[in-house]
């Protein structure tokens, strides 16, 4: 007789991009005011609430919560995380880096990178773990990333895609702004 286990759970993504003008600086009245109502969610979701809140305060913009893909073919997105359970060390499992890009396809399982990729490697500037999420805040500074309007995002474990999506609604980054991506993955 064979004994199966199997246990329902799964890896989901979640982020919003805020931007703040190159020049802002918080303030206690900025911190204190309150967010629209679609950022309450995020913030439920968010361990490192205090922080966000008062990232999120002084924002000249903030996009709604978006959801992602967590990619899964052989050596990307949840294959990783299964080849890490395997003890197999082949590609390293930590996310490290974002990217940003101008790419339209819808987000499959199959993907290994952005469509169309304008600027990578970006790495993340805060992290806080919890007991089943991880929340990655990612900075881009107003001279980094070039002016224009951004339709894709991609989260990646050294070089290998672990999740992407398309920016609903659309991303134009204007001159003067630095660009925040909080980015939550959460395992249930």
């Amino acid at each position: 007789m064979k004994l199966k286990v199997k246990e329902a759970g799964t890896i989901k993504g979640k982020y919003i991009i805020a931007t703040t003008s190159s020049e802002a600086r918080f303030d206690l009245l900025a911190r204190t005011r309150k967010l629209p109502r679609f950022l309450v969610k995020l913030l439920d979701l968010a361990p490192n609430r205090e922080e966000l809140h008062q990232l999120l305060a002084g924002a000249t913009y903030t996009s709604p919560v978006i959801p992602n893909k967590i990619v899964s073919s052989s050596g990307y997105g949840r294959n990783l995380v299964m080849r890490q359970f395997a003890n197999d060390t082949t590609y390293p499992l930590p996310i490290t880096l974002g990217a940003i890009g101008t790419g339209t396809n819808t987000p499959a399982d199959s993907d290994t990178g952005l469509q169309t990729q304008v600027l990578g490697s970006i790495s993340y500037t805060d992290r806080t773990v919890t007991n089943d999420s991880i929340e990655l805040t990612f900075f881009i500074t107003d001279a980094t990333l070039a002016n224009g309007t951004y339709t894709e995002w991609g989260i990646f474990c050294a070089t290998r895609l672990f999740a992407r999506s398309l920016i609903s609604p659309t991303y134009s980054k204007a001159s003067g702004q630095d660009t925040t991506i909080i980015h939550v993955v959460t395992l249930s």
